[in-house]
């Protein structure tokens, strides 16, 4: 296959068991091979690189999907005060093209990643699949900025994202991982990003913390940021509600991110309507917020994509 052919889904779902048969037939080399049918061989094609854990969240059986009708984005948000509309679930830190190519298919337009993910692949391989439709296509990226660096340091790292993803610009340039609002006041770092601002290299600075009590007031206070990228688990809640009202008043816009890593214990299943993975449930969960602008999820498999977006354009009440 070439390398820029599309791969779908339904495609994959064909044409993987009858492949994997054949392997089987002709050349007999894994041990045990035998033992599995051709469709189970398929779904371990497919999940390669998943945990225990995440297969078991992932609730859909490829034969059980091979007569199953696609879903696709329902609804899209406002990011903020932005003018960007972003699919209401979107794919985060995504490597494969295949995968990413069926994801644009069924309506993501929002796509994050950042330097430090597979050494720079995800950009690689966003840049790859995008091309040609930047403009329809939200992309972001995200670096551990350091206080120590300089200003050149900093526009170092983002011309390299940009070689990376084959763009002239990024949409959403992200702070990662804030723990100390300080770096909201370097002026090192101001500098590099009002360079890269007036050269058109970004559109909207945007910042992602897990010390939010600390540093969500600092942003806000700033001016500087259009969006926040957070956790969004139950647990955090209602004391997270506070800071996501906040962030709304001010005009930013809200990523929520771990929304599958948060649910354990918080019964989200039986607050779903029945039928529901416990995936879709805690997607379904944070979307009933009207405040957040999208949930980002990771999704490495066509399963993966088919799961999650059954729950676009729902919510709990």
């Amino acid at each position: 296959m070439k390398k820029d052919q599309k791969l779908n889904r339904r495609d994959f779902l064909k044409k993987a068991p009858a492949a994997v048969a054949g392997l089987a037939a002709v050349t007999g080399v894994c041990a045990g091979m035998n033992d599995l049918s051709p469709a189970a061989w398929a779904e371990s094609l497919a999940n390669v690189g998943e945990s225990p854990q995440e297969k078991e969240m992932h609730g859909k059986s490829l034969e059980k999907a091979s007569s199953f009708e696609a879903p696709k984005i329902r609804h899209y948000r406002a990011l903020g005060k932005t003018g960007l509309e972003l699919s209401d679930i979107s794919m985060g830190a995504a490597v494969d093209d295949a995968v990413i190519r069926y994801a644009v298919d069924r309506g993501i337009n929002y796509f994050d990643t950042a330097d430090s993910y597979y050494n720079g692949q995800g950009e690689e391989a966003f840049g790859r699949v995008l091309k040609g439709m930047r403009d329809k296509c939200v992309i972001s990226t995200k670096h551990m900025v350091e206080p120590s660096w300089n200003k050149e340091t900093l526009i170092e790292k983002v011309n390299a994202s940009l070689k990376r993803f084959n763009s002239d610009y990024i949409d959403l340039l992200f702070m990662q991982g804030v723990g100390d609002p300080a770096l909201f006041k370097n002026e090192e770092i101001l500098s590099a990003y009002d360079e890269l601002k007036k050269q058109g290299k970004y559109r909207f600075l945007c910042f992602s913390t897990h010390d939010t009590d600390v540093v969500v007031p600092a942003a806000i206070e700033s001016g500087l940021f259009s969006a926040a990228m957070l956790m969004y688990i139950p647990s955090m809640f209602p004391k997270m509600e506070e800071m996501h009202t906040k962030l709304y008043e001010a005009g930013l816009g809200i990523i929520a991110m771990k929304a599958l890593k948060g649910g354990e214990g918080a019964n989200l299943p039986e607050k779903a309507k029945s039928g529901l993975t416990f995936a879709q449930a805690s997607i379904q969960w944070a979307l009933r917020d009207e405040k957040i602008s999208t949930v980002l999820i990771s999704m490495r498999t066509f399963e993966h994509i088919d799961e999650y977006l059954k729950v676009s354009g729902s919510g709990l009440s």
